[in-house]
């Protein structure tokens, strides 16, 4: 069963090896596992152990970038030893890397490399990641990614910064949901206060994808061995993947390591002899916990298991972001300078953009074809223009005469033309003066109004068309403003000409007239309404028990009451003409402002903005079939940023393409 399971190590760490390699990390986090602990844990000796090949060891902040470790298992036990080393980046690689036909050299290519990152980053590191690939018939079937120590304080000549910059990829990688951490602890420090251990606590709160190493056992001091018992057998800070305890390899192994395989395998016989004999940890019974050998055991065992459980997630992503991608890289569009197709996209760029120009202004907002824009509030110009409409209305009705007391400005106006036109008429005739001259000053009350809303109307089409051009030219910005300007250009005069129609539209108001059967019924509708509140009113006032329940004496009161409202709403005398004269008023105003409104929004719509869609379309035409060459040329001109966004969506769907290609090839669909 062992050996079954070994057989599917490989194949399975390929498959993310490769997803990697692609560059698909960058994209979405890949099942690893990470190994992080304090610069003096023992962490570089036990990659060594772990691989088999020296790493930079010295004292302070040896790895100065990630260094991701893909080990092999040759198939031929002949095969020999080889390696080879790479940056992970989008650049050249350097000279440095490449192949390495024994250790030495390995080592030489990895501090070469590092100090190539170092000079590139900042503070002297990076977060690009030296590669280094090994296959040897002592290696196992494992990949890792060795982080920099934990730092605590700058040594001398070091930037502070540092720090932060440690602190933060130790952060980004432990914090990503598909990464077991493998925090190496030296079992001769208070392990209750390992701050590897604290860090993986808040990345990882349940413990579910963290495994300890404990290392430095024969540096643990008199009566500590306990606590270590403690804690490898989980009993204190526990983890549900447990703890394996090693020994690092003796200092002879360590120099020898580069000369021969052997002293690997002689180096892991001595770390299991020490802890067989060991008169605190040789007794425990679970031999599993103890050894480097039993370490890639488990460390293969839980990569495995955890790849397996996150790849349907993984084909999940890969597919929806490469469907986000490619949706993306439509809408970004192409480039026709580089298809040779310039003035053929500018005429469409050109027709699109008066198509939804017209679209917009009719409130024709559901056509599937460029449905992302018109939805965007900015550009529904017919809806805009509605709720300018909206307010016309508002203030205009917000003007209409009341004449609810005799002191209100429309009444004292209404009482002094009376007595300025009173002469020679007869009681209770109507005089046709006073009724004109009072609606010419109510109705020259409208024109603020009138001009608030032509002003509005403008507005409106320049913040459409200036919205339409930031969307449907989005990568041209000089074709942005050239559009714009020739909705500005239109639109002025377009502006004047709707601003004296407008004017004439209100000189016809200052005129009164309406047919006299229209102006009756709102006359008799107002006239019911006061004497329905009227009766109303007196109803509500009388007191039946005041009369003792006499309906006679109830009805003459009522009478009695109405009587004089009667007289002093339609008397023959100068109160009962001032009520006439209000409801005439009255009622023609509500005609007259119902029209004046209507008309004025028609005219809006008919004489400012369908003038102004005609006209552009026209105009917008002419001008893409006329301009130079060179005008076509800087038209044309894509945006910088857009330019930079279709590049990087360009290569992000070349690596998520890869990756689908990469799980398709392994039977694992992600059409």
């Amino acid at each position: 069963m062992e050996e079954t399971f070994s057989k599917e190590i490989r194949p399975t760490l390929d498959i993310i090896d490769q997803l990697r390699a692609v560059g698909l990390s960058q994209e979405i986090s890949l099942p690893q596992i990470v190994v992080m602990g304090d610069q003096s844990s023992g962490k570089s000796s036990v990659l060594q152990s772990i691989a088999g090949i020296p790493f930079p060891r010295g004292s302070g902040l040896v790895t100065r970038c990630p260094i991701e470790l893909i080990l092999k298992r040759a198939e031929d036990p002949s095969s020999a030893w080889s390696a080879d080393v790479s940056i992970r980046w989008d650049k050249e690689q350097p000279a440095e890397s490449g192949s390495a036909s024994d250790m030495d050299i390995l080592l030489t290519k990895i501090q070469r490399l590092s100090d190539i990152l170092a000079s590139t980053g900042v503070n002297g590191f990076s977060h690009h990641s030296i590669v280094v690939r090994v296959v040897s018939k002592d290696s196992p079937d494992l990949t890792l990614i060795d982080l920099p120590g934990i730092v605590r304080t700058a040594t001398a000549g070091q930037d502070r910064g540092v720090i932060e910059q440690v602190n933060s990829l130790i952060d980004s990688y432990s914090s990503s949901p598909n990464t077991i951490i493998l925090a190496v602890v030296p079992c001769n420090q208070d392990i209750a206060t390992i701050d590897i251990l604290e860090r993986a606590a808040r990345a990882d709160p349940a413990g579910i994808r963290t495994i300890g190493v404990l290392t430095k056992p024969d540096l643990i001091g008199p009566g500590g061995e306990n606590e270590a018992v403690d804690v490898i057998l989980n009993k204190k800070k526990p983890l549900k993947l447990g703890y394996v305890m090693v020994k690092n390899l003796s200092s002879l192994a360590m120099k020898s390591i580069s000369s021969s395989t052997e002293s690997i395998i002689k180096g892991r016989e001595e770390e299991m002899e020490y802890f067989s004999s060991h008169p605190v940890f040789g007794p425990l019974l679970d031999r599993n916990l103890f050894g480097v050998s039993n370490l890639i055991k488990v460390l293969s065992r839980i990569l495995v298991q955890h790849i397996r459980r996150t790849l349907p997630s993984i084909i999940k992503d890969v597919r929806m972001l490469l469907s986000e991608s490619k949706m993306l890289q439509t809408k970004l569009g192409y480039n026709p300078q580089e298809t040779g197709d310039v003035r053929h996209s500018l005429m469409k760029k050109m027709n699109d953009y008066c198509h939804y120009f017209r679209k917009s202004s009719r409130g024709e907002y559901r056509e599937s074809k460029g449905l992302l824009a018109i939805s965007e509030p900015e550009v529904r110009m017919h809806y805009l223009l509605s709720q300018r409409f909206k307010v016309l209305h508002q203030r205009v009705m917000e003007q209409r005469p009341l004449f609810e007391r005799e002191d209100s400005p429309e009444s004292v106006l209404l009482i002094n033309e009376l007595r300025s036109h009173k002469g020679r008429d007869l009681p209770g005739f109507f005089n046709m003066h006073v009724f004109s001259s009072c609606m010419v000053m109510f109705i020259e009350e409208w024109r603020a109004s009138m001009e608030e809303v032509l002003f509005d109307t403008r507005t409106v089409i320049h913040q459409s068309a200036q919205k339409l051009a930031q969307v449907y030219c989005q990568n041209y910005p000089a074709l942005q403003e050239s559009l714009f300007k020739i909705v500005q250009d239109l639109a002025g005069p377009v502006y004047e000409e709707c601003r004296d129609d407008s004017d004439k539209i209100l000189a016809k108001e200052l005129e009164p007239f309406t047919s006299q059967d229209v102006l009756l019924e709102v006359v008799n509708s107002i006239r019911f309404r006061a004497f329905d509140n009227v009766l109303k009113q007196v109803v509500e006032s009388i007191d039946p028990k005041a009369f003792d329940g006499n309906r006679y004496q109830i009805e003459e009161e009522i009478k009695k009451k109405l009587g004089n409202w009667y007289m002093r709403r339609h008397g023959v005398d100068s109160q009962g003409n001032l009520q006439e004269m209000i409801t005439l008023v009255q009622a023609y105003w509500d005609i007259a402002s119902r029209r004046f409104i209507d008309n004025i929004c028609m005219h809006m719509e008919k004489g400012f903005v369908a003038k102004v869609v005609s006209e552009l379309e026209t105009q917008a035409t002419l001008f893409a079939v006329t301009c130079t060459e060179k005008e076509l040329a800087a038209l044309m001109e894509e945006d910088v940023e857009i330019a930079r966004k279709r590049a990087e969506i360009a290569e992000k769907i070349k690596v998520l393409q890869a990756a689908a290609d990469i799980l398709d090839s392994a039977s694992l669909s992600v059409a």
